[in-house]
């Protein structure tokens, strides 16, 4: 059969040539003249395939932190099968191959895990698109079994101590987190046009493609907060809850760096030894809602969770001894997160 692709041909007189369009004689024999280059396979290896996958609308289509994040470990599988066959990827013995490189991780679960998870995105893109027959990286048990951190919340004297030692701008992201749930990338994102006088309104990064919407009410200490962040230095134009010490709005990697210097200086961790993340002053939030009287159901449609998520919060923060610690903090204007306990 005749195709045109680049590589090498051969004319009637045995010359052989490298042109860019060539049509190109495969033979079932696969023996080349003696003294002369053999002609390329032109067989495709996973490097052609993960290179369309980067320049696919669906890559595209990933969130932009997703991207960010992404982006490192598919160069990571780049290194380890670039030059594979793309045929091996259809063949279920490739299989052993990806175990043998997710347990290189095992030390590391939650990467080993989301090493696969981006392996199978890209392997279903390739499935899709007809370079493989088979996802091969579907149903690999995850090696991380705490899944849930809905156990981690930070309490009110590690809120306190980390305020006290952290920079202001830093101090006032931990602050805002735990009185309002927000995520990083929301908590850095949010603008003053999203607060009125009774709540705070954003469309969440998470979810923008559903246009979820999250609605925090204003309470007292929120908006005292909000007072003394409306004063902060800022840059023209700079309408960003959140500013740094320049007065600009911070990036993801900024903040989440400041804040994870303060958190690894004390060594907050979790009594199963976790570190504690910012993530997890989303369940001090959540806790403190359940101590102002909201139902499970209410606490859940602010925070975006279920019902049975709050009520595991509940059950471990309100209904034990933490829930008398987290009241004693409301007495001593713990509330805020930054007033240090003498």
């Amino acid at each position: 059969m005749n195709v045109f692709r680049p590589g090498w041909s051969w004319n009637s007189a045995g010359i052989s040539a490298y042109t860019s369009a060539t049509p190109v004689i495969h033979f079932a024999s696969n023996t080349h003249q003696p003294g002369l280059p053999a002609e390329p396979t032109g067989e495709r290896r996973f490097n052609d395939i993960i290179d369309a996958y980067l320049a696919s609308p669906e890559w595209a289509n990933l969130a932009k932190g997703t991207r960010r994040t992404w982006s490192g470990i598919v160069e990571r599988i780049r290194d380890e099968w670039a030059d594979t066959p793309a045929a091996a990827w259809s063949n279920p013995q490739q299989l052993m191959e990806i175990i043998r490189w997710r347990n290189t991780r095992a030390h590391q679960p939650r990467t080993a895990d989301h090493r696969i998870t981006v392996l199978h995105h890209l392997l279903s893109w390739a499935r899709l698109h007809g370079e493989v027959s088979i996802n091969i990286a579907t149903n690999i048990p995850r090696l991380y079994r705490n899944g849930t951190r809905a156990e981690i919340i930070w309490l009110e004297d590690e809120i306190a101590r980390f305020c006290a030692a952290a920079p202001p701008q830093i101090a006032d992201g931990m602050r805002l987190a735990a009185l309002t749930g927000l995520r990083c990338a929301d908590l850095i994102g949010l603008t003053w046009p999203e607060i009125d006088d009774v709540k705070v309104v954003r469309i969440t990064l998470k979810s923008q493609r559903r246009r979820k919407r999250a609605i925090i009410p204003l309470t007292p200490a929120l908006r005292q907060l909000l007072d003394e962040l409306a004063i902060r230095h800022r840059r023209p134009g700079v309408n960003t809850v959140l500013v740094n010490s320049w007065g600009r709005s911070w990036s993801v990697e900024g903040f989440g760096h400041g804040f994870n210097k303060i958190r690894d200086a004390f060594d907050v961790r979790h009594t199963d030894g976790r570190k504690k993340h910012l993530h997890d002053v989303r369940g001090t939030y959540a806790t403190r809602l359940v101590l102002l009287g909201l139902s499970d159901q209410e606490i859940g449609d602010i925070m975006g969770w279920s019902a049975i998520q709050v009520s595991e919060v509940r059950k471990l923060y309100v209904q034990d001894d933490a829930a008398v610690r987290m009241i004693s903090a409301r007495g001593s204007g713990g509330w805020v997160g930054c007033k240090v306990r003498t």
